[in-house]
């Protein structure tokens, strides 16, 4: 999820929390030390470009899905539970990298790690969308519903908000395949914020820079910024 496609791709950001715990691994390297959760971002999907597209079920491309599984085999600690959102982009990743890695725990689709729905904008391209659509979405972007029937940003915040809370208690080592919009929104989340009494605005959602099939370390410590209680 993004805030127009003009700020899909998002900016890398130096020193922020997503991007700690590599720890300089080499390309065929296991990451080190060992973090509590790895976000991966989908394989590359087979859209048109400029599409808009989030609950929108789209396939990943195969050879894009082959790569990531490849790197992810040789580069992911053994024994990890292995989470997806139910989305077949993500779907066909995980499926892949278990042939490939059987030491990993698959466990069922997990709804929570979905993208967002942008409602009525799904399916058609970004540059075709309403502009007065568009620019009530950016200035209300914590409760305007996407694409109208969709989810409001605190919606979206919410249900991440409540699968980190579900999550917060277990201690086993795990790897999560979602999407961009959710990483961006554990992001925000994990730097002290909760959905429900902090919305960022269009100009504060997280840009960082989330590649596709590339895993990215969350530390213990992460986990103690999220709240065990209630929104």
């Amino acid at each position: 999820m993004a805030v127009r496609e003009s700020t899909m791709a998002g900016v890398t950001v130096a020193g922020s929390t997503m991007a700690a715990g590599r720890d300089n691994a080499g390309e065929g390297d296991a990451i080190s030390p060992r973090p509590w959760r790895w976000l991966v971002r989908h394989p590359r999907p087979e859209v048109a470009k400029g599409l808009c597209y989030g609950r929108l079920d789209v396939p990943a491309q195969p050879e894009d899905t082959e790569r990531a599984a490849q790197t992810l085999a040789r580069r992911l600690p053994e024994g990890l539970v292995l989470r997806s959102s139910p989305r077949q982009r993500c779907q066909a990743l995980a499926l892949r990298l278990h042939v490939l890695r059987p030491d990993l725990v698959l466990q069922p689709p997990e709804a929570w790690l979905a993208e967002m729905d942008l409602g009525d904008w799904e399916g058609r391209p970004w540059a075709e969308l309403p502009e007065a659509e568009l620019t009530a979405w950016t200035e209300d972007f914590g409760h305007y519903r996407a694409g109208g029937t969709g989810e409001s940003v605190g919606a979206f915040l919410a249900r991440i908000e409540a699968g980190l809370r579900a999550e917060r208690t277990q201690t086993d080592a795990q790897v999560w395949i979602t999407h961009a919009g959710v990483i961006r929104g554990i992001h925000w989340l994990l730097e002290g914020r909760l959905a429900s009494s902090s919305l960022p605005t269009a100009r504060e959602w997280p840009r960082i820079e989330v590649a596709f099939g590339e895993p990215w370390p969350l530390m213990a410590r992460h986990r103690l910024r999220i709240s065990p209680s209630g929104c």
